[in-house]
């Protein structure tokens, strides 16, 4: 895992020599960029923070801030692409999709599509795109599903991220301090090895990628050395939320997905659990089986029967996983007595 930041200009000036220092000591991996917004507005730090983190060493990426008012998304790529030309940018470029109002009044359908009208614009540059959003933007506003090409950058300010799709970067909090910037900044985690992937065409642009290329098959940070994550999906099968915990924090740190039913130890399940089970749009296989739900929806579902003080068990896919993956999770299984099996 890797730890970083992303600023705008609101950061402000930056005390660049101290950057250096905590990037020198392995306290700041890189840095994410504002390029700008709208049509082709750009940052007015962008290309002074750029160039100083060029020269400090630290890797960047971009993000360019979508309205979608007076310009369509492709436009809006375009004037991003026009910022970042001749850039290297190791961390990629993330279309970052808010809460701005022509996007907030459309619907979840056109809102995912106007989205991916933005990143496939992006991709065809041939660098490494990913979407940035909150969430809430991914899982309640738009067809997450059809958002599975890309790297997603995730916004959640809470002790564990639910985000539906599997993230390469978890913005964690907003009220970050770090020295050499003066309020509050925020702080991110990367669980991908971004300079390994995003190299060649994918930082610097100029070639037409025929598909989006998001390093998918690429180990995380620290697992440099793995075969890639395409052995197996593994079923594990265990008891109570607690455990469930322990597989969710073991995934987060090797970024696998997740796929899971839980099942309740009753006659039938509760009201409320089968209340918020249909607010989640979750089947329900029986009066008692809840999912198969995917990984945000999961852990709500966990939470509500642990506050209702049911007894569960569990069953989760995990992968693909590589080789070295599955070494980790078969010791952890072992160790907590939970089943696994292969199943494709």
């Amino acid at each position: 895992m890797k730890h970083g930041i992303d600023i705008s200009k609101w950061q402000g000036r930056v005390d660049w020599g101290k950057l250096a220092a905590q990037h020198a000591a392995g306290r700041l991996d890189f840095i994410i960029l504002r390029a700008g917004y709208g049509g082709g507005t750009l940052d007015p730090r962008f290309e002074e923070y750029y160039a100083a983190a060029s020269a400090a060493n630290i890797p960047v990426g971009a993000y360019w801030y979508a309205y979608w008012g007076n310009y369509t998304p492709r436009q809006e790529a375009e004037g991003f692409l026009r910022a970042i030309n001749g850039k290297v940018l190791p961390y990629g470029i993330w279309y970052d999709v808010e809460y701005e109002t022509d996007i907030i009044k459309l619907s979840k359908a056109e809102r995912t599509r106007k989205t991916l009208e933005g990143l496939a614009a992006l991709a065809d540059s041939g660098r490494y795109v990913g979407l940035y959003a909150s969430t809430d933007m991914i899982n309640n506003r738009m067809l997450y599903d059809q958002l599975r090409a890309y790297d997603i950058w995730c916004a959640q300010y809470a002790a564990r991220n639910t985000c539906k799709l599997p993230y390469g970067i978890w913005q964690y909090t907003s009220s970050g301090q770090v020295d050499g910037i003066t309020g509050r900044v925020d702080l991110d985690r990367a669980y991908k090895d971004y300079p390994a992937i995003v190299t060649g065409t994918l930082a610097l642009g100029n070639g037409k990628a025929d598909k989006p290329v998001q390093g998918g098959n690429t180990a995380a940070a620290g697992q440099e050395g793995r075969e890639p994550r395409q052995t197996a999906t593994y079923r594990i099968t265990g008891k109570g939320k607690a455990d469930a915990d322990k597989l969710m924090a073991l995934c987060d740190k090797l970024a696998l997905y997740t796929l899971g039913t839980v099942e309740v130890q009753h006659n039938s399940a509760p009201a409320g659990l089968m209340d918020l089970a249909n607010r989640l749009e979750i089947t329900s296989a029986s009066s008692t089986t809840i999912g198969p739900a995917t990984r945000g929806d999961l852990i709500a579902v966990m939470l509500e029967a642990d506050a209702l003080g049911l007894s569960i068990n569990w069953a989760i896919d995990v992968g693909p996983v590589s080789t070295g993956d599955a070494v980790a999770l078969k010791a952890l299984a072992d160790k907590m007595a939970w089943a696994i099996e292969e199943v494709r």
